[in-house]
């Protein structure tokens, strides 16, 4: 379920955070066809990254940007997980683009097994940061997800597509039909003018706990 709501006046402050406590405490690390996925401290920081990121496909460039690592080390791994089935190649030109084959039946484990050694918090601040636009985001509710009793809040200036983008990966880490997590975005400022007013939807969501939460919603996005 989608809901949007059009720009209203912000509550006054320099600056606010988006109302929700994160409730979680942000670590690193990473993990595990076995010997092969266990050996590298290196390849678990990419696979990671794989797997928060299932829908991307990426050059050795832009893999190592985003993980700040050598490319030649990128390379190393990359050339290993598609030695165990774990990436796929494409040809984009002169470029090579690698994508994880989220159709292995490795996959889930590995997944679920990544969200466990970094918490769920960190997984879906590590799947969603990097969001064009994207100000702040709470899982809220049951985890395993419930219809009408889980949801994902996104702030920020969203497009839909980065909206739907978001709500994909949340599903996915937490292995959940995207019809069991209600999705509810706001532009920024609009959270915390709605509770303050005390909007009945913004009021049952509330009343959810807090699985995951990052980001704030800075005075100079609410217009003020």
């Amino acid at each position: 379920m989608l809901r949007s709501f059009p720009s209203a006046p912000a509550a006054g402050g320099k600056g606010y955070r988006n109302g929700m406590n994160p409730g979680g405490t942000v670590t690193s690390g990473a993990g595990g066809r076995l010997a092969g996925l266990l050996s590298s401290q290196v390849r678990a920081r990419v696979l990671t990254w794989s797997l928060t990121h299932p829908d991307i496909s990426f050059s050795l460039t832009e893999m190592s940007r985003a993980l700040d690592l050598a490319v030649s080390s990128v390379q190393h791994e990359c050339y290993k997980l598609l030695e165990l089935g774990l990436y796929r190649v494409r040809r984009d030109g002169a470029s090579r683009r690698y994508v994880l084959q989220a159709q292995d039946p490795l996959v889930p484990g590995l997944r679920d097994l990544v969200v466990a050694e970094v918490g769920l918090p960190v997984a879906i601040r590590d799947a969603l940061i990097d969001l064009p636009g994207l100000s702040a985001a709470t899982l809220l509710g049951d985890v395993p997800a419930r219809r009408d009793a889980t949801a994902l809040v996104l702030i920020g200036e969203l497009d839909l597509d980065t909206v739907e983008l978001a709500h994909r990966r949340v599903c996915w880490l937490i292995d959940a039909p995207e019809d069991a997590v209600e999705l509810v975005f706001f532009l920024p400022g609009d959270w915390l003018a709605r509770r303050d007013a005390g909007h009945p939807l913004v009021r049952r969501l509330l009343d959810l706990s807090v699985r995951a939460a990052f980001g704030e919603v800075q005075a100079d996005e609410t217009g003020d």
